[in-house]
């Protein structure tokens, strides 16, 4: 059987841009749980905050890098907590009124 006779197989699994916008929304739905958590104020630790958001270890510190990194949560290095930002409780807020 030569390549041109080769049946149209579809592939099971989703195409590439599929697994983006997985990722994409997987990745939102992290920082918006986290910011949900510290927005009522308080410190948090990394392993506080992965325990209440039910995130793997990787996925809590990619989104608590990624969060810093927007200047939306700020780490006190001390005591190894997190706290919200003022930037961050407003995108909180945001993101809690296209829900409403």
């Amino acid at each position: 059987m030569s390549i041109t006779n080769l049946p149209n197989i579809q592939s099971p699994l989703p195409g590439p841009s599929t697994l983006a916008v997985n990722v994409m929304s997987r990745n939102q739905a992290a920082q918006s749980a986290v910011l949900s958590l510290l927005r009522p104020g308080g410190l948090l630790s990394a392993a506080q905050i992965q325990r209440q958001a039910h995130l793997t270890g990787w996925s809590t510190r990619n989104t608590l890098a990624r969060l810093q990194a927007r200047g939306l949560i700020v780490a006190n290095s001390c005591s190894g907590t997190w706290h919200i930002s003022e930037r961050g409780r407003a995108a909180a807020a945001a993101n809690q009124r296209s829900y409403a």
